[in-house]
C-alpha cells in the first residue's frame, strides 16, 4: 500500500513529478503513450524528461480529446525514431522510478496511484515483471498527492481538485495534459501548498503570543 502524508511544512530535498498520458482510463487494458519526470532538487528544477510509446491498443477517442495525441501522429514519431515502441517506453520508466526511489527521491502528482497502476500493468503485461521487481517498491515508495493533500488542508468539498483546478487556485503554470507539463505542474503546485502551510503555521504561533494570560 502506497503512503499517504499528512500536512507538508518543509519540502523534501529530492522530489520527481512523475505523469503520464495513455490511451484511456483502464489501468488493466490501456496503455500509457507519453512519460513525463520533472526533478527538483531544493525546490529548483534542475533536469525533465519526456518520451513517447506507441501503444499497442487503440488511443479512445475521449482520451484523444483530452492530451491530443492520434495514433498516426505517434506512427509519426516511432517511424522516425522519436518513440519507443510500448516495451522499450515502459521499461525506460521503470527504471528511471527505480533510479529515482533509490536516490530517496519523493515522487508528486495528481492522482499518482494511476500512473503507477497503468505502468506496472503494463511490465506485467509484457512479462517484465512489476515495479517492485525492478527495485521500486510501492509498499516503501515516498509518494505525495497534491489532491489529497490539499484536502487535508481545507475542509471544503466544494473545490475542485484536478490538476487544472488546482493550478489555477494556486497561480501556477498549467500542465495542459501533457505528461511533462502535468509533472511540474504537480511539484509547483505542491511546493505553494508547503508555502501555505508553513504561513499559517507562523500566523497561529504570533496569535497563540497574542493571546492575553489568563
Amino acid at each position: 500500500m502506497l503512503k499517504t502524508m499528512n500536512l507538508w511544512y518543509e519540502l523534501p530535498t529530492l522530489m520527481v513529478g512523475f505523469d503520464i498520458e495513455s490511451t484511456g482510463l483502464d489501468t488493466e487494458v490501456d496503455e500509457p503513450i507519453s512519460y513525463g519526470f520533472a526533478v527538483y532538487e531544493g525546490g529548483k528544477l534542475v533536469a525533465e524528461e519526456e518520451f513517447f510509446a506507441l501503444p499497442t491498443v487503440p488511443i479512445h477517442p475521449a482520451a484523444e480529446k483530452v492530451h491530443g495525441w492520434s495514433r498516426l501522429r505517434l506512427e509519426e514519431l516511432h517511424a522516425a525514431g522519436e518513440a519507443h515502441s510500448a516495451v522499450a517506453g515502459v521499461a525506460r520508466a521503470g527504471q528511471r522510478l527505480r533510479e529515482f526511489h533509490a536516490q530517496g527521491a519523493h515522487f508528486i502528482g495528481a492522482y499518482p496511484e494511476y500512473d503507477f497502476r497503468m505502468t506496472t500493468s503494463l511490465l506485467r503485461r509484457h512479462s517484465m515483471g512489476d515495479l517492485e521487481v525492478l527495485g521500486f517498491d510501492l509498499a516503501t515508495v515516498n509518494l505525495v498527492d497534491v489532491c489529497q493533500h490539499d484536502r487535508a488542508m481545507d475542509s471544503d468539498r466544494t473545490r475542485r481538485r484536478n490538476l487544472t483546478a488546482l493550478s489555477e487556485h494556486y497561480q501556477v503554470t498549467p500542465g495542459n495534459h501533457t505528461a511533462i507539463g502535468d509533472a511540474k505542474a504537480a511539484v509547483e503546485v505542491f511546493m505553494k501548498q508547503v508555502s501555505h502551510n508553513r504561513l499559517n503555521s507562523l500566523e497561529s504561533k504570533v496569535a497563540a503570543l497574542r493571546m492575553p494570560a489568563n
